[in-house]
């Protein structure tokens, strides 16, 4: 009730008040089999763009008898839920059924399921649990925890808070998340299981629930759980998105190229969508489709910037074919993979090109090299996450001069980061090609590059 009421005081100034019920007579809809009923509602939903809108169809069908019981009610709210895209939507939408605890909880269950908006999914968490965003007094929790030594006396505080918040997402999350480092697997699968079943899953619940698993070595319940990322919005791209880099950046390629397979479908215009299908199909080994569709990509129409997926593919290319080329081969496969390279067009002289692409796009890296004492200032740098791509031209001697590290440039996750950086030179009749793993350890900022020399 006061989660209730402290939601509604935070919508006052721009929910819609919920009106009182003015029965009118029964609308011929209402005689309707519930599956007609649907088809109606959708029809009435499709122009709605606002809460305001959605509301005043709940209350136009609820007034003509079309909602005699739960289930023809609950079959609304889903529709309704549905057509929320802000965090606004969210919360005004649940304000109006402050005093229907079942269909506001019906609701929030809705959008947490589908919802990879963290702010929606805040509002849904205000609205439930009172007060401000409760991730907001998590994080003050998570400060405590990290000045204590022991995992037993980190388990004993998310304990003492989930006996004040019983069933909170946020803290059953970081009990298995610590029982897991303690060892105890079995309990953690256990919360975990219990925390998925639960109903109230986000996709960003999911992901997390599910890398705890995954480092704990459940993978087919880290599966389970990462699938209900897409469970419950199976036509959304941005969900589609999310659940194929989770699988890539596991290693988990055929998954991941049915995601992307899924994701191109859903969003054929969007290149990131393809840029990502190839490398899903060049980590499951086939390089020749994943230079194909980056190909189609390079070749299709954009606007050249530092954000053109056109330059992107070329680069992808480049590392791809880079790294058939250092790994060795008959000289005829050789000659022609230095045909395909050079068809890239990337060095207008003589030149080094240093690529780095990594598969966990939650991580930002970048290129860094030292001069002395002082950054150097590298020249045409192109950094592009969303695809996982970090790039640099420059001379070639300046390879060698430079002190070379792959950074982060935003905060890094709670986990390894695993890469692989190419390095081309083009003298002005043939490549010299280098290509070597790398990886950056959880918890740190960068990794030098000192194993890696130039060609």
């Amino acid at each position: 009730a006061d989660g209730a009421a402290a939601a509604r005081r935070a919508a006052q100034a721009w929910a819609p008040r919920p009106r009182p019920v003015v029965m009118s007579p029964c609308s011929d809809t209402a005689r309707r089999p519930l599956a007609e009923r649907l088809v109606v509602w959708s029809k009435r939903l499709a122009r709605a763009t606002t809460a305001e809108q959605l509301i005043a169809r709940y209350e136009g069908a609820l007034s003509t008898c079309e909602l005699p019981d739960w289930r023809a009610k609950a079959a609304l709210l889903s529709l309704l839920q549905a057509k929320v895209t802000t965090e606004g939507g969210a919360e005004a939408l649940l304000v109006r059924f402050a005093d229907e605890p079942e269909a506001q909880r019906f609701i929030a269950r809705g959008l947490m399921r589908r919802t990879v908006d963290p702010a929606i999914a805040a509002a849904v968490r205000r609205t439930l649990f009172g007060g401000a965003d409760p991730r907001a007094r998590w994080t003050l929790v998570d400060e405590r925890l990290a000045a204590l030594s022991t995992v037993d006396e980190r388990l004993a505080l998310v304990r003492q808070m989930l006996t004040e918040r019983p069933d909170d997402p946020e803290g059953e999350i970081r009990r298995v998340r610590l029982l897991a480092e303690a060892g105890r697997k079995d309990e953690a699968l256990a919360y975990g299981r219990r925390l998925r079943d639960r109903g109230i899953m986000s996709p960003g619940l999911a992901l997390e629930l599910g890398d705890v698993l995954a480092a704990s070595g459940f993978e087919p319940d880290a599966l389970r759980t990462y699938s209900e990322i897409v469970e419950f919005d199976p036509t959304s791209p941005a969900s589609r998105e999310m659940l194929g880099d989770v699988y890539l950046r596991h290693g988990w390629y055929a998954a991941a190229y049915r995601q992307y397979t899924t994701l191109t479908d859903l969003a054929p215009a969007e290149p990131r969508g393809w840029l990502r299908l190839a490398a899903a199909a060049a980590g499951s080994g086939r390089v020749d489709e994943a230079l194909r569709i980056q190909r189609k990509v390079a070749t299709a129409e954009g606007t050249p910037g530092a954000d053109d997926p056109r330059a992107w593919a070329r680069l992808l290319s480049a590392a791809r074919i880079g790294r058939l080329l250092a790994e060795g081969g008959a000289p005829a496969d050789a000659e022609s993979l230095a045909r395909k390279l050079k068809e890239l067009q990337l060095f207008s002289g003589p030149g080094a090109l240093r690529v780095v692409l990594w598969e966990d796009h939650a991580a930002e890296l970048a290129l860094a090299a030292r001069d002395g004492e002082v950054d150097a200032a590298l020249g045409d740098g192109v950094f592009a996450p969303a695809v996982g791509l970090a790039a640099v031209q420059l001379p070639a001697p300046e390879l060698a001069r430079l002190e070379w590290r792959v950074r982060f440039r935003s905060d890094p996750p709670r986990r390894d980061v695993r890469f692989v950086v190419t390095t081309i030179v083009w003298d002005g009749a043939s490549f010299r090609v280098t290509s070597a793993p790398g990886v950056v350890r959880a918890g740190e900022q960068g990794a030098a590059l000192a194993s890696v020399a130039a060609p």
